[in-house]
C-alpha cells in the first residue's frame, strides 16, 4: 500500500511541475503541443493582419450601395409592369362590355387596384339598391362608400 501511495504522489507532482511549466515553454517545444490546442489560420485572421486599404473598402461600399439602387429600380419596374397589366386587362373588359366609362369609375376602379370585375360588381349592387339613379351616381357612392369605410377602419 505505501508504494501505490508514493507512486500516485510522484505521478501528481510530476503532472503538477508539467502543467506548471506550460506556459513557460515556447511554441517550439515538445510538451507544449501537447497542452496547448493547435491554432488554425482563419479568414478573420488574415483579414485582421492584412486588411483592406481604404480605397478599396470605399469601392465596395458603393458597390453594395449600386447593387441596393439597381434591386429598387427592378422592384419598381416589376410592379409598374404588374399596375400596367391590370390597367391594361381593366381597358380590355371596358372594351368588351362598350360601356362608356366615367372619370368616377375609373377613380372607383383605381382605388380598387384596377380590379374591373368588382368594379362592376360594385356598381351594380348600389343600382339594384337605387334604381332610380344613374350609373356615374351609383359609381361615385361605391366610391364615398370605400373611401368612408377606410376611414373608419384607421379608426
Amino acid at each position: 500500500m505505501p508504494f501505490t501511495t508514493l507512486i500516485a504522489i510522484v505521478l501528481l507532482i510530476l503532472l503538477w511541475f508539467l502543467l506548471s511549466q506550460k506556459s513557460s515553454h515556447s511554441n517550439n517545444d515538445r510538451l507544449s503541443r501537447f497542452w496547448k490546442r493547435p491554432k488554425y489560420t482563419t479568414k478573420w485572421d488574415i483579414q485582421k493582419k492584412y486588411p483592406k486599404p481604404k480605397s478599396l473598402q470605399e469601392k465596395s461600399i458603393e458597390r453594395k450601395r449600386r447593387e441596393v439602387r439597381e434591386k429598387e429600380r427592378l422592384e419598381a419596374e416589376r410592379k409598374k409592369q404588374l399596375i400596367d397589366r391590370h390597367i391594361k386587362a381593366a381597358r380590355d373588359e371596358v372594351q368588351t362590355s362598350r360601356q362608356a366609362i366615367s372619370k368616377a369609375e375609373l377613380k372607383l376602379l383605381s382605388s380598387l387596384f384596377y380590379d374591373y370585375p368588382e368594379t362592376c360588381r360594385l356598381i351594380e349592387e348600389i343600382q339594384a339598391g337605387h334604381p332610380e339613379h344613374s350609373r356615374q351616381w351609383c359609381a361615385e357612392k361605391a366610391l364615398l362608400d370605400l373611401e368612408n369605410s377606410s376611414k373608419q377602419e384607421k379608426l
